[in-house]
C-alpha cells in the first residue's frame, strides 16, 4: 500500500458476516478464524464491538393458541368449503367514485 493511500474502510467479501461477528459461540475454527480477521480489519473490529454493545437477547417465541372458531373458519376456506356461501351483502363491493 502507498503512503499517499489510505486503506478504506469499509465491508469486503472476505469480512465475516454481521451475524458471525454477534455471536457469543462459533465452532472452534470458524472462531480462530473471526479472530484472526478482526486483528486485521478496523471496520469489522469497530463493527463488533458495536454489536456486542447492543447485542439483543434472545427467547423463546411461543406462538399463542388459535381460537378454535377461526382454525374452523380458516379450515373451511382454505378447502374452499365457503366458496359458494356468500351471500349478497359478502360480495366484494364495487369501485366507485367519491369525493370528499
Amino acid at each position: 500500500m502507498s503512503a499517499g493511500r489510505a486503506k478504506a474502510f469499509t465491508k469486503t467479501w472476505a469480512c465475516p458476516s454481521s451475524n458471525d461477528l454477534s455471536r457469543r459461540r462459533l465452532p472452534r475454527g470458524k472462531a480462530d478464524q473471526v479472530a484472526r480477521h478482526l486483528d486485521s480489519c478496523d471496520f469489522c473490529a469497530a463493527e463488533q464491538r458495536l454489536l456486542s454493545a447492543y447485542s439483543q437477547t434472545t427467547y423463546e417465541y411461543e406462538a399463542a393458541e388459535m381460537p378454535a372458531h377461526l382454525r374452523r373458519l380458516a379450515e373451511a376456506l382454505l378447502a374452499g368449503k365457503l366458496e359458494g356461501s356468500a351471500t349478497e351483502k359478502d360480495r366484494p363491493l364495487q369501485v366507485t367514485e367519491f369525493r370528499v
